[in-house]
């Protein structure tokens, strides 16, 4: 039977693949229809003298086989077009793909490294910077409140490990040494008693504050002014920070917020008098208290060098709590630290 314009039209509504392997089917039924209804017709128009019988089936068989040949050759050729086009396809989708999935296997391969390597290992060096809220009492006693005062500038060191709690999460401690310095002005030591008896007697009793010394005059009656002196004080500590790290932004560039307190224990207490280019060492020592607290708080940002290694920056607000003894007075010192170092992430 012929099959309709419409059962073609149903036959080619699926695949791209499937709708052209069916339009090869449709030409070669129609060409075989073409082949029959061409047969059918000399069938019908065949003479009856033998010798044209002959002749008009001798044609037909002719004109069939070239009419078979060139169709089968249209539809193998049709047929290798559209294989050769879906293949085509085939290799792009697979291409493509495995273009896609190294990209993906190397980041899942990254966040999962990542994410399996808990703990931080830290070198550190920091700059700091020492003073106080509250400048108006003096820890060498009342008499210097009113002098002037200058918070100095030191340096920190040491090393720190962390720990990963979870995605954002994490606690760091360590051992930092670090040394503070802080100076009175406007003080003065009589320049008889630091020639002659500095060796033994020469301690925080023996300076005077510049604006209750009235030095005498010399022998032609004249009084001069005095060059006043400063007291630097310089302790040290060892410092144990307890820290946790909430991590805001992640990725190559991380921001980490950093809140919590440290120990400081006692390494130094040492006190100098200054005057011009000359110093000298004086007994005795600040009031310090063996141990001191600070609460902490600061940010920290990384870059990322490799998958194990990254650098960090982090300022630190550091509030002392428990600095000197309860005879010194309290004037609510204060530090600033800009730590820096390598992380290596294991």
């Amino acid at each position: 039977m012929k099959q309709s314009s419409e059962e073609l039209v149903n036959t080619t509504k699926t695949t791209p693949k499937t709708n052209s392997l069916n339009l090869v089917r449709a030409e070669r039924i129609a060409s075989s229809n073409l082949a029959n209804t061409i047969t059918e017709s000399a069938t019908k128009n065949r003479p009856d003298n033998q010798k044209n019988t002959e002749q008009s089936l001798a044609e037909e068989d002719k004109t069939k086989t070239i009419i078979k040949t060139e169709t089968n050759k249209k539809i193998v050729t049709k047929e290798k077009q559209v294989l050769v086009a879906h293949t085509d396809q085939e290799k792009q989708k697979k291409n493509l793909k495995e273009s896609l999935i190294p990209k993906e296997k190397e980041e899942t391969t990254s966040i999962a490294s990542n994410s399996s390597k808990k703990w931080t290992l830290t070198t550190t060096v920091a700059p700091v910077y020492f003073d106080a809220f509250d400048a108006s009492t003096s820890s060498f006693g009342s008499k210097f409140d009113e002098n002037r005062k200058q918070g100095q500038f030191s340096t920190a060191y040491g090393v720190q490990v962390a720990y990963q709690v979870s995605d954002h999460l994490s606690i760091q401690t360590g051992l930092h040494k670090i040394d503070y310095g802080y100076k009175t002005d406007e003080v003065f030591i009589p320049l008889n008693q630091l020639a002659t008896n500095r060796k033994t007697t020469l301690n925080i009793n023996s300076v005077i504050n510049i604006k209750d010394f009235k030095p005498p005059p010399n022998p032609l009656g004249e009084v001069k002014d005095v060059s006043s002196g400063s007291l630097l004080q310089v302790f040290g500590y060892y410092e144990i920070p307890i820290d946790l790290k909430y991590q805001v932004i992640k990725g190559k560039l991380g921001v980490d917020l950093v809140s919590g307190f440290s120990t400081l224990i006692r390494s130094k207490d040492e006190i100098y008098y200054l005057y011009d280019d000359f110093s000298e060492k004086l007994n005795g020592t600040s009031k310090l208290n063996a141990i001191n607290l600070t609460g902490n708080i600061g940010f920290e940002a990384s870059y990322e060098l490799s998958e194990n290694i990254y650098f960090n920056i982090s300022p630190m607000f550091k509030v002392h709590a428990n600095t000197f003894s309860k005879e010194a007075g309290k004037n609510n010192p204060y530090a600033i630290a800009v730590y820096s170092g390598l992380n290596y992430r294991f």
